[in-house]
């Protein structure tokens, strides 16, 4: 399920996935609470978009699972940066 985070590449990864009109920014799910690490205060409304977003929920992966997410948390904040903004400049704005 995690595989991405191996990739190591999240600016290549976001590319390709908008080449693919597939990007979606990477929620945590913990109950009834997603957060999405990285994306700035100011362009949360990304997250509010129709197929861009997909979460992992937290208490439905295992303790092997958990322990990559938790070494790849870097990578998904910077991969939710990227794509936050590239969606803001180039496809729509919060304001």
């Amino acid at each position: 399920m995690l595989l991405w985070i191996d990739e190591g590449d999240h600016i290549a990864r976001a590319a390709n996935e908008v080449n693919q009109e597939r990007a979606r920014l990477i929620g945590l799910e913990s109950g009834a609470v997603t957060e999405f690490p990285g994306v700035a205060d100011l362009l949360v409304c990304h997250t509010q978009r129709d197929d861009f977003t997909m979460a992992i929920p937290l208490d439905a992966i295992d303790a092997g699972q958990r322990t990559r997410l938790d070494d790849g948390s870097e990578y998904i904040s910077e991969y939710n940066r990227v794509l936050s903004r590239w969606w803001e400049q180039e496809r729509s704005s919060c304001e």
